[in-house]
């Protein structure tokens, strides 16, 4: 049975197990570089992998023989990775200078916790016959309220928002992320900015 091989007609991808359960190889159409390995749950993973099982909207099926002369030999062995969802986002950067509105609320706080909520967008239109469901970072509120007032107010036809709950604490003195990052698909933002926005909104309310 030929190997299951897709391209973009920038590079080509060849699925690991069934349905690329244990990730990708990936290597240039070009050739001149050796072939890559690309964990379950990388961005690119999530992205190519819906594209492919989903939509199949950018990649065709092609015949493996038929380029395999023109491409380095495929490794036969890989180290199974599994990447940390919340690892393929920016490290957060964060004290109490750049935020000095949220480090107050939070020192404040008799449990030294802020809780805020995170509007995401999702295009209806991309998860039904483009490339899958992808949730993206859209407003942040400090209330659930108003997050979902939000919501309500602008939800329609293919544009879906939704709101979730995050939280920051200090934790031994330290400021804990953990709870506010985004640790599962579909999720996608940049923490930072959310805090940018979160400390601009506590700003206008003179906390």
């Amino acid at each position: 049975m030929s190997k299951e091989l897709y391209t973009n007609d920038s590079i080509y991808v060849v699925p690991i197990g069934d349905n690329a359960m244990h990730g990708f190889w990936v290597i240039p159409c070009q050739g001149g570089e050796a072939w890559q390995y690309e964990s379950v749950d990388s961005l690119f993973y999530d992205a190519v992998h819906q594209n492919i099982y989903r939509n199949r909207h950018d990649y065709d099926r092609i015949d493996f023989e038929s380029v395999k002369e023109t491409l380095p030999e495929l490794p036969t062995s890989y180290e199974y990775k599994r990447t940390n969802w919340a690892d393929n986002f920016p490290e957060v950067i964060f004290n109490a200078e750049i935020y000095p509105n949220i480090y107050q609320k939070l020192v404040q706080e008799k449990e030294q916790k802020l809780a805020f909520w995170i509007v995401l967008y999702e295009n209806g239109y991309e998860s039904r016959f483009g490339d899958g469901v992808f949730l993206y970072y859209h407003k942040v509120f400090p209330t659930e309220e108003l997050a979902e007032a939000y919501c309500l107010a602008y939800t329609k036809d293919y544009s879906y928002y939704y709101a979730k709950k995050k939280e920051v604490f200090i934790t031994d003195g330290k400021v804990d992320f953990n709870k506010a990052k985004p640790q599962y698909h579909p999720d996608r933002y940049d923490l930072n900015v959310v805090l940018r926005d979160l400390e601009d909104c506590l700003s206008d309310r003179d906390v």
